[in-house]
């Protein structure tokens, strides 16, 4: 694409040294951004927001055998998990990507996810018994979810389901 790359600065992505940079195009506009492994640089996620860079490149560690699904976000200790049925669910597209949006009966909290980060989000039903691994930060009501189970006991027949 003739992109070409800022100077890269390190981040620690899910535990993971990264060169992160931005992706300009010929009139130095940001048309994307990447996240190199500085230890295996064949590991590179891209994305047109730095969310979507990031989820894959989390993909792409997962991918590689260098994070598990609980290693690349569940693990952390600042994560915490909820369990419960999904009373409301809604969906919007953000920088090209998908998220879902969803409150737990009880809650008044909307978690968010992306289908990149769990295609178990797109059949998602009102209903459903999921546990959501989230960012214990809140902001306006709205959680970053990072991994989606649904569980047993649902209203489908299909048992546990993995979400990713």
């Amino acid at each position: 694409m003739n992109y070409k790359a800022t100077f890269p600065i390190l981040l620690n992505i899910s535990g993971e040294i990264t060169y992160f940079m931005a992706l300009k195009d010929s009139a130095s506009l940001v048309k994307m951004y990447a996240m190199v492994n500085v230890q295996q640089f064949q590991i590179v996620g891209t994305g047109t927001s730095v969310a979507a860079c990031e989820v894959e490149y989390i993909r792409q560690l997962r991918q590689n055998g260098i994070l598990s699904e609980a290693g690349a976000f569940g693990s952390r200790e600042e994560d915490a998990v909820i369990e419960g049925r999904i009373a409301e669910i809604r969906s919007a597209v953000r920088g090209g990507e998908s998220f879902f949006y969803f409150r737990l009966e009880g809650d008044d909290i909307y978690y968010a996810i992306s289908a990149a980060e769990s295609e178990l989000a797109i059949i998602l039903n009102v209903g459903d018994r999921v546990a959501v691994h989230h960012d214990p930060v809140i902001s306006d009501n709205i959680c970053r979810a990072y991994v989606l189970t649904l569980q047993a006991g649902n209203p489908r027949s299909a048992g546990a389901v993995s979400g990713d």
